[in-house]
């Protein structure tokens, strides 16, 4: 994974297709899908074992670093993710940034009664941008923007359902590029994209909470959902009590994240737990990897992986099979083989 400070603010990532734009860089979870189970499993199902413990550390670093909402988040910050594997990928900021905007500078244009504009989708559907502002050319708390796409085919890709900015907090906000604070929910319903020449649907269900702090010296970002969802095709990864936090000092160019949340993903037929020991480091804006951080990963029987990162290359794993808080194995892996399988 790899973040790079950018010198232009992009707004949001999320409408891709529906917005115009290519949609071939888009988001989250593996090609090589695991076939699905006849019965949702229980999370006691899973443990960790010598069989599978690098695909747990896999998918709780990917789950981590390659999540969709810091992914989402990533254009607030001036921040570009430019890798990315198992998580959703989705495209540059001009698929929700010229609607944003465009709501925003139309605001004076709009009533209480007249508050949405219908557009034409390239092919076929429609796009509908509903704007509830309480003042006119201005943000305000709780004011909100909802994107709602109606079989809306742009050509590579057919998107539905919508998603829904919800401003929060607001302190000294005077455009996207200049603000000290800024606190905003995401709101999905029923938001999926079909991309035709994969073969591939995306549904993201759920919300997460945005809030951006950040003054000459530093940035801080805070993100966290109670549950977000993201299914493709039938796959399905389930993040529950997420909590992400990534700052950012300019004068050390050091970009420090943590993180926990607790993880369903189909791949591991059960639930792991993450939580971040030691934050996760990357230096300057060429950073493809951490420099040093260890998360613990432990599922429903309290078997356990300690990851820690030993360079910028390679990652060990002290693995602990039977809960007794002894290490039973200990591997050395490259950061590229968990992020990229």
């Amino acid at each position: 994974m790899h973040f790079k400070i950018s010198t232009t603010l992009a707004f949001l990532v999320l409408i891709l297709s529906a917005c115009g734009g290519g949609a071939d860089s888009i988001p989250i979870v593996k090609d090589d899908t695991p076939a699905k189970p006849n019965t949702t499993p229980t999370p006691s199902e899973f443990t960790i074992s010598t069989n599978n413990v690098e695909t747990a550390a896999s998918i709780a670093i990917t789950s981590t670093f390659n999540n969709f909402a810091l992914n989402t988040s990533s254009i607030f910050t001036q921040s570009t993710i430019e890798k990315t594997a198992v998580q959703l990928q989705i495209n540059t900021r001009d698929q929700v940034l010229k609607p944003l905007k465009r709501a925003i500078s139309s605001g004076a244009a709009y009533s209480e009664d007249v508050n949405a504009i219908t557009t034409d989708c390239a092919i076929s559907g429609t796009l509908t941008t509903t704007i509830n502002f309480q003042k006119t050319f201005s943000l305000s708390l709780e004011d909100s923007v909802k994107i709602e796409a109606m079989n809306c085919h742009d050509g590579s890709s057919i998107t539905n359902g919508s998603f829904t900015y919800q401003f929060t907090q607001l302190t000294d906000f005077n455009d996207f590029d200049d603000y000290t604070v800024l606190g905003l929910d995401m709101i999905f319903d029923k938001y999926s994209i079909n991309f035709l020449e994969k073969n591939k649907e995306v549904t993201v269900t759920s919300m997460y909470s945005l809030l951006i702090t950040q003054d000459e010296y530093s940035q801080k970002v805070d993100i966290s959902s109670p549950v977000l969802g993201i299914v493709v095709n039938d796959y399905l990864q389930l993040i529950q009590n997420l909590e992400i936090e990534k700052t950012y000092i300019h004068n050390t160019n050091i970009e420090t994240i943590t993180a926990s949340s607790d993880l369903h993903d189909n791949a591991l037929f059960g639930l792991i737990n993450i939580t971040t020991l030691d934050g996760f480091e990357f230096y300057g804006q060429d950073s493809d990897a951490p420099t040093s951080g260890r998360i613990k990963i432990t599922a429903e029987d309290n078997s356990s992986i300690i990851l820690t990162v030993l360079n910028t290359n390679d990652v060990q794993l002290d693995a602990d099979y039977n809960a007794d808080d002894v290490i039973d194995e200990t591997r050395v892996v490259s950061w590229e083989s968990l992020l990229y399988p």
